[in-house]
């Protein structure tokens, strides 16, 4: 079967590194990700973090928030595959 997916060449090279660290090639590596996500169950709207992180608040922000600590709740957040939110700027002044 095959699989054609178009991202920058940016990303690409960004999943190549990622893929190197696990000894594999990007087709390969690409395809163990996919595996994994077929497994696992997608995100619930109603999850809290999710909720807030949609919101644009930073880890710190949730786990105070949500009264749980930073490590709680940048696990959740990688276990759905998604980046931190970063402070913004009139947050930082």
């Amino acid at each position: 079967m095959k699989f054609q997916v178009e991202i920058s060449d940016d990303l690409f090279w960004k999943i190549a590194a990622r893929a190197e660290t696990f000894d594999q090639r990007v087709p390969e590596y690409a395809a163990d990700l996919l595996i994994a996500a077929a497994h696992v169950r997608s995100p619930v709207d109603s999850d809290p973090v999710l909720r807030l992180w949609r919101g644009g608040l930073t880890d710190a922000q949730i786990a105070r928030h949500l009264n749980l600590t930073n490590l709680a709740v940048s696990s959740r957040r990688r276990r759905f595959g998604l980046p931190a939110n970063r402070r913004r700027k009139e947050e930082v002044a």
